[in-house]
């Protein structure tokens, strides 16, 4: 699951792929806004956030304080049948 490493509050964390241990640093909500959807971590209240400008393969992951930024809208789409043929 996704999961803000060391189960930290602060804008700029680390998110990580973590195996599911219940603890809030994993829930997230999804809010819609005008570019896509911002995905909110329960426990910080921080947006998950590109950690460079730069949307390029193998680009990292952390918290940051929601404020609409490019590095905060993300896209969510129904999964392509063909991917499971």
């Amino acid at each position: 699951v996704l999961d803000v490493a060391g189960g930290s509050t602060a804008s700029g964390a680390n998110v990580q792929q973590y195996a599911f241990n219940g603890t809030l640093a994993q829930y997230w909500y999804i809010i819609a806004d005008g570019d896509g959807y911002s995905i909110i971590n329960v426990k910080s209240g921080n947006a998950l956030s590109l950690a460079s400008a730069t949307p390029t393969n193998g680009t990292n992951v952390m918290v940051s304080t929601l404020d609409g930024s490019d590095v905060q809208p993300f896209m969510i789409e129904p999964p392509c049948s063909a991917a499971y043929t």
